[in-house]
């Protein structure tokens, strides 16, 4: 069985002791399959089975990401090639930047490609399980990200 860290479990105790909601781990043999595998599920339900709920935890970190695209952006980038060296907060070097609208937009696109392409595509196979299993099928999905 899964480990939660402490934040997920204090999430875990605030949706079901004060929104009143399940929590799917405890309803899971609805999910299994005839092969006896359980299938991907939402994590809670809420309001009365009106909301489904998928949380996603972030452990990543992404500054290497972020540093790994500046060293890529330093190629086309004549003023990031002369001004950035060392360590610098990237907000710094965000505001610094000439054209820093479309170079804010280039890193934030790139540090959170992850979220958007795998972390809420998975959360809404997981959602749409849920509805399908349990027959909510007018019940509306969100995702929780830690």
């Amino acid at each position: 069985m899964k480990q939660y860290s402490e934040l997920e479990n204090n999430v875990k105790r605030f949706i079901v002791e004060h929104e009143k909601g399940i929590s799917i781990d405890d309803i899971h043999h609805k999910f299994r399959m005839k092969d006896g595998q359980n299938r991907k599920m939402a994590d809670y339900l809420i309001d009365n089975k009106k909301i489904i709920l998928e949380m996603k935890s972030l452990f990543s970190d992404r500054v290497k990401n972020v540093n790994d695209k500046l060293n890529e952006l330093v190629k086309t980038d004549s003023w990031l090639a002369k001004n950035w060296h060392g360590a610098i907060h990237l907000e710094e070097l965000i505001k610094r930047h000439p054209d820093s609208k479309r170079f804010r937009n280039d890193i934030m696109n790139f540090a959170y490609e992850n979220i958007k392409t795998k972390i809420v595509k998975e959360a809404n196979k997981q959602i749409n399980a849920t509805k399908d299993v349990l027959d909510l099928n007018d019940s509306i999905g969100g995702l929780i990200l830690l």
